[in-house]
């Protein structure tokens, strides 16, 4: 029954088979006992073979893959020991038999078994450190036993590579986040952005990435140009998959426009095909070369109109620009660019000295590095002299020339003013001799006679009574009038002249001026007006000329009483910190605003002509003004037309008292002045 029924396997695994048909065929002639004995037969050889083969290929199975295997192999039983382990796992690991399960390898690794035979997994992956290796581990069961296989790879290098990958993608990812320039990442078939940097999202105005993420150029209003990103694609399609250096005009959310250059590039980005463009915004920059360029065309149109040549040179001396006022001829002028200007003179044909001394002039105030000047008289082609006057001025960086920047002007005219102005100077010394000579003449001869007139004058004043004695005051009168204009025309002229030495000492002010509040008062009141002194009652003391100081008092005094015909005169002393002031105060007819600014001039006088009120020659306070100056003060004046005038003098206080007295107040004759008359004013 057995064999019958091996037969019968037999014959039926082959009986859907080529095989069987051609073996039908032959069998058809044989004897069923034959035939039976054949399957027999043929089936026991199958069993054998069944039999045999498990038992001849399990121990290549078991043990030979994972002896050659160049990996390390590690085989653990049920009560968790090492049973087996391939050569290369002993030469790594030469310490797994002395650690055991406590080897960094086997670390929980009979948990992971119990799970390997009771769950449902057929493997268990994972990495374990072993000193500074990696190890992929992978747990298997080994078929037909009740132990675990464990496969070891080492991946040290594959998670370096990976860590690095990492820390490269991080570092990218900060530097495309904070990149100054805009980038953006873009999808090559529709437009939209899969990603953009802070800065390409502060550049178009937004708040957050999220905004334009996912959207695309034209939904945005991104360009200026509705035709730029066809453009741009255009230019890739044609390029080596990136394109450098293009201007574009974008706009921003708030609708303003900026410049930029962009670069742009394909690439590959999560497995599609996008674009990436980075862009530099140039707005100010390109505002603000057109500011340099507006300028530079501004300067360059101002050197061409200046009517003053101007020149650029190099260290050496040559020409690098002229305007055209230095050079007319424009040819020539582009010729001279790399040229000396000894090689303007041979070319054309000139004496070459002046030019060579001019060379060598700017050569000079190259190495020196300081501004020069230089004077100098060329005659041109039809004999005519010019006088020019140039400045070298070097531009330094670091110390170095970097160019020397040179204009010349011509100051032909200047030097014929100055010899005119020479020979006016020379005329106007000798007129001022002329004048001096005459002025002493003149005194000596106005003098002499004027003296014999008033001396007769006075004698026959004594002899005679009536009308001929009002007669010799007319004439006394009209003699003292002269005598005090030559006077005061002499005065002036030695004033401007500088002949007059002033010679300050220590005076107690209060003194000077009661002397000469005694000589004024009885005048002011023949004419009933009140004459009042104020001194602060104590010292006060200045360095000053006696003399110039009583011309002084005496004509401001005079003038006070000769036009004032009502009211008072009031003279006041008083101190102002570093200084003293002196006030001549009257309330006479005033002064009109009109006239106040020449005052003080020579020969001025308000009321001229037919319609003067009050005698006079104008020379009184120019001649007042002349003293105080030389004596280091100043004056000022305060006037009203119709209530009177106020004269403020004020000089430098003496920080000290004099020790000693001066000498005594007195009414001396000034030793540089003619005294002035006391009973007019000048």
């Amino acid at each position: 029954m057995l064999l019958s029924g091996l037969a019968t396997l037999t014959l039926a695994g082959i009986r859907f088979t080529p095989v069987f048909d051609a073996l039908a065929a032959w069998m058809q002639g044989l004897s069923e006992a034959f035939v039976v004995a054949l399957a027999v037969l043929a089936g026991g050889a199958l069993v054998l073979l069944a039999w045999r083969a498990p038992r001849r290929r399990a121990e290549p199975t078991d043990r030979s893959f994972p002896d050659l295997n160049p990996h390390p192999v590690l085989e653990i039983d049920a009560d968790g020991a090492i049973c087996f382990r391939n050569a290369a796992a002993a030469a790594l690991f030469p310490d797994l038999d002395r650690q055991g399960m406590a080897h960094p390898l086997l670390h929980e690794v009979p948990a992971l078994l119990a799970g390997l035979r009771h769950g449902k997994r057929r493997h268990i992956v994972r990495e374990v450190e072993v000193g500074s290796s990696v190890y992929e581990q992978r747990i298997v069961r080994v078929p037909g036993a009740d132990r675990a296989r464990i496969y070891l790879v080492d991946i040290t290098k594959r998670r370096h590579a990976a860590e690095a990958r990492q820390q490269s993608e991080q570092k990218f990812a900060r530097v495309f986040r904070s990149a100054p320039m805009a980038i953006s990442i873009s999808r090559l078939s529709d437009g939209r952005y899969i990603d953009v940097n802070d800065s390409f999202v502060r550049l178009l105005g937004y708040e957050d990435r999220l905004a334009i993420v996912g959207r695309t150029a034209p939904e945005l209003n991104l360009w200026v140009q509705g035709t730029e990103r066809a453009r741009m694609l255009a230019l890739l399609s044609h390029s080596d998959a990136a394109v450098h250096s293009l201007e574009a005009q974008l706009r921003r959310r708030d609708g303003t426009l900026r410049d930029v250059i962009m670069s742009l590039e394909l690439m590959e980005f999560d497995g599609e095909a996008c674009v990436l463009s980075t862009m530099l915004d140039v707005t100010e920059r390109n505002q603000a070369e057109a500011g340099i360029a507006v300028l530079k065309a501004f300067y360059e149109n101002t050197l061409r109109e200046l009517p003053v040549q101007v020149a650029v040179l190099d260290p050496e001396a040559r020409f690098f620009y002229l305007n055209p006022e230095a050079m007319p001829d424009e040819e020539m002028r582009h010729w001279m660019v790399g040229k000396t200007s000894v090689d303007f003179a041979l070319a054309q044909g000139l004496d070459p000295a002046p030019y060579e001394r001019r060379h060598q002039w700017l050569l000079d105030v190259i190495a020196r590095k300081e501004i020069g000047q230089l004077e100098e008289t060329l005659t041109s082609h039809d004999g005519q002299e010019r006088h020019l006057l140039r400045v070298a001025t070097p531009v330094l960086d670091d110390g170095e020339v970097l160019y020397v920047v040179g204009y010349g002007i011509d100051i032909t005219e200047r030097k014929l003013s100055e010899h005119k102005l020479l020979e006016a100077k020379d005329a106007a010394e000798e007129m001022a001799r002329l004048k001096s000579a005459f002025v002493a003449n003149m005194s000596h001869e106005i003098r002499t006679p004027l003296t014999a007139i008033m001396g007769f004058a006075t004698v026959l004043g004594e002899e005679l009574d009536g009308e001929h004695r009002e007669l010799v005051e007319i004439i006394k009168q009209s003699g003292e009038r002269l005598l005090e204009t030559l006077n005061s025309v002499l005065d002036l002229a030695r004033l401007e002249a500088n002949a007059i030495d002033v010679d300050p000492r220590p005076l107690d002010l209060e003194e000077e001026l009661l002397a000469a509040a005694r000589l004024f008062k009885p005048m002011a009141q023949k004419k009933g007006l009140a004459f009042k002194v104020e001194t602060p009652g104590r010292k006060t003391h200045a360095q000053l000329d006696r003399a110039c100081l009583h011309r002084v008092l005496s004509n401001l005094l005079s003038n006070a009483v000769k036009f004032t015909d009502e009211g008072e005169v009031r003279l006041v002393l008083r101190s102002a910190g570093s200084e003293v002031q002196i006030e001549v105060r009257d309330t006479g007819i005033g002064i009109d605003a009109a006239f106040l600014p020449h005052l003080f001039d020579e020969f001025k006088q308000e009321s001229t002509g037919l319609a003067r009120t009050h005698t006079g020659s104008g020379l009184g306070l120019a001649i007042t003004r002349h003293l105080i100056e030389r004596m280091h003060g100043r004056i000022e004046v305060q006037s009203t037309k119709g209530e009177g005038s106020t004269f403020l003098v004020t000089f430098p206080a003496m920080t000290a008292p004099p020790v000693g007295r001066a000498d005594p107040p007195a009414r001396p004759e000034p030793h540089a002045l003619h005294p002035g008359p006391q009973t007019v004013g000048s």
